[in-house]
């Protein structure tokens, strides 16, 4: 008996994993029909229509997030400037 369980066990986790993989191929032909560039292996997509039941959204980054990010690319710019003034 304890091998029927087993084998059961086993089939019910391969059942779980080809739902998986056919949700993904549900999601792709559904971006495809709706014209969004959705990878199959991504729950979601930039419209949130498909999004998978329960999935993370996206992050908001804070205003200081953004703040960081501009000086850096600011100072970035700058160094390569300066850089090439002096060759």
């Amino acid at each position: 008996m304890a091998g029927f369980t087993s084998l059961l066990k086993s089939l019910r986790h391969a059942e779980r994993q080809l739902e998986k993989q056919l949700e993904g191929i549900r999601r792709a032909i559904a971006s495809l029909e709706f014209g969004g560039a959705v990878s199959p292996g991504m729950p979601g997509g930039k419209r949130g229509r498909l999004r998978a039941q329960g999935s993370a959204t996206r992050r908001a980054i804070s205003a200081r997030g953004r703040k960081a990010m501009s000086d850096a690319r600011q100072a970035r710019r700058a160094r390569l400037k300066g850089d090439k003034k002096r060759k």
